[in-house]
């Protein structure tokens, strides 16, 4: 039931972003995005509901020209949403996209590559700061200070200085997720 309720809430949140996919893409970002195969859903596993494991990628044309990108990580989970609005094919199996992540208004700089027809983050750079670097991501734990003082956070995050690849995905071919 809760899958349920979240597929429709993301449905609704699309079509609320305007993201029905117009007749042909309308402009650089978008013709990038269809001659590279984004539109559609990806996940590492498409029989298989979204979750933080498996999360799901839906990737559309909007009516205003830009490209949306919503993750879903499944029941829980809020997904995090991009409008890409530039964009361009960086050779045959790298697209780079410009755009900004829908939660904060930062800028957001991705470059997305295809391995064996998997979609991975390839690099990415979000406020400010670097997000992926070669397809990994830095690995971070939470440490707790018991000794800190009072009105400070009693624990940080902390960067181990280890990293992880990004999720390769494929494209779901008439499979919702959930």
């Amino acid at each position: 039931m809760a899958d349920q309720v979240l597929r429709l809430t993301l449905t609704a949140a699309a079509l609320l972003l305007g993201t029905a996919a117009p007749a042909a893409a309308a402009t650089p970002v978008q013709a990038a995005a269809v001659a590279f195969g984004l539109p559609g859903d990806w996940a590492a596993d498409c029989s298989k509901p979204a979750s933080l494991e498996n999360g799901y990628e839906h990737w559309s044309l909007a009516a205003d020209g830009t490209v949306v990108e919503v993750t879903d990580a499944g029941a829980g989970y809020q997904p995090n949403t991009y409008r890409w609005t530039d964009g361009a094919l960086a050779g045959a199996n790298e697209i780079r996209l410009d755009g900004v992540y829908l939660r904060d208004n930062e800028p957001n700089h991705d470059v997305m590559r295809k391995i064996n027809g998997e979609l991975q983050t390839w690099q990415a750079e979000g406020g400010g700061r670097k997000l992926v670097t070669d397809g990994r991501v830095p690995i971070y734990v939470r440490v707790s200070n018991p000794n800190a003082p009072a009105g400070q956070a009693s624990s940080q995050i902390v960067d181990t200085g280890q990293t992880r690849e990004t999720p390769r995905v494929h494209r779901c071919e008439g499979v919702s997720p959930g």
